[in-house]
């Protein structure tokens, strides 16, 4: 991981056309939810490095740290996507992590794939939000629930992105005013 996210960095930043406008879009940007086969290799290069990074968060979550930082820091969609598939392979952990990269902008909300643009977002609100801290959950709740929040981004080709956001925030919805400690939590779900 250490030389293969650079890597993939670099070759993200070659052919960015609008820079200033976050996540940038790059090489990788136009991705299928799930080509059988993997079409290309560029597909399979980025599909094999979000395995590993699952994998590497799961099993030593401490030497994923600067992956985890590197991709973070990054403006590029892909880098962005990559990110929120290893926060999700440990939710509980880093629970708290994706709602303050969420927190960030509306940019943060854009990851996902042809079909549904914010798919990726859905996603990690799936499995972050049974685990995070009350305070998180409500600016979450509160930046994509609200008229012409954050999630509520027009001008999108996908139908209903705060829709789809919105499902994945109900996944996880808890009771106003529960405690730090989640008590009385579905554990079921």
């Amino acid at each position: 991981m250490e030389r293969l996210v650079p890597y993939l960095l670099s070759v993200m930043a070659l052919p960015e056309a609008e820079p200033a406008r976050r996540p940038v879009q790059d090489h990788f940007s136009f991705r299928q939810q799930d080509p059988a086969p993997v079409p290309t290799l560029d597909d399979a290069l980025i599909r094999g490095t979000a395995t590993a990074l699952r994998k590497l968060v799961a099993q030593d979550p401490g030497a994923a740290q600067s992956t985890l930082h590197l991709l973070a820091a990054d403006p590029h969609d892909s880098a962005q996507r990559l990110l929120y598939e290893a926060l999700r392979a440990d939710s509980a952990r880093y629970a708290d992590q994706a709602a303050e990269l969420l927190l960030e902008g509306s940019y943060r909300f854009r990851s996902g794939y042809l079909s549904n643009g914010y798919l990726a977002v859905r996603q990690l609100l799936e499995a972050t939000t049974p685990h995070m801290a009350h305070g998180h959950f409500a600016d979450l709740e509160t930046t994509i629930l609200a008229p012409g929040g954050t999630a509520r981004m027009s001008g999108s080709r996908f139908d209903g992105p705060g829709i789809d956001i919105e499902r994945a925030v109900q996944v996880g919805v808890r009771p106003p005013l529960m405690d730090q400690d989640h008590a009385g939590l579905d554990q079921s779900r």
